[in-house]
């Protein structure tokens, strides 16, 4: 018996220390999945370069973290938003501006589909009968003080904002909003 009584004593301690070893390892492997999970901010700037916004964007969507772009100057559109999880903002010294040209073959501005998405403090700007924000295909989104230049006129209307296929729209601080809502779709107007 006491053979067996020296290994006992000799292993208890290699086992409690590789135990703590292994424990250790998961903690520090907990931690970094938080920090890919956490909230991360871009700041774009589009005064030299009007592409800045979409490029970035795109690189975006390939990853899978939350994040909240802050933009300023006037950006080039269309924009395309389809993956959850980008907040688009504008920067609250400059002006920001998204804007569609005459030329371009896109008619809509910014197109969010598919995903779940946040739009704040900004301007769109679009030529005639071009839409502002299409929300489509079981997308959500929350728009909160997006301004635009449109005036509408009851003899021959036009809603630049559209939520359809499925989508929902949740808008808050918006003066002057025209919107049409089809399709399955829900509008929530707040104060």
């Amino acid at each position: 018996m006491k053979p067996l009584n020296l290994l006992a004593r000799i292993i208890t301690p290699l086992c409690i220390s590789a135990c703590s070893v292994s424990a250790q390892q998961l903690i520090a492997e907990h931690n970094n999945e938080v920090e890919l999970n956490s909230y991360h901010q871009i700041i774009v700037n589009c005064h030299n370069d009007p592409q800045a916004l979409r490029r970035m964007l795109d690189y975006l969507h390939s990853l899978s973290l939350e994040m909240t772009v802050e933009f300023s100057g006037q950006c080039d559109g269309p924009i395309l938003i389809e993956r959850d999880g980008i907040t688009l903002t504008g920067s609250a010294q400059d002006n920001a501006t998204i804007s569609l040209h005459a030329s371009h073959q896109q008619k809509t501005a910014i197109v969010v589909s598919s995903a779940v998405s946040s739009l704040r403090n900004f301007t769109i700007d679009t030529p005639d009968k071009a839409r502002v924000l299409r929300i489509e295909a079981n997308a959500t989104v929350t728009i909160d003080g997006l301004k635009t230049a449109y005036v509408f006129n009851p003899k021959a209307p036009f809603y630049p904002f559209v939520t359809d296929d499925n989508s929902t729209l949740f808008a808050r601080n918006q003066n002057s909003f025209q919107l049409r809502v089809s399709g399955s779709s829900v509008a929530n107007l707040m104060d």
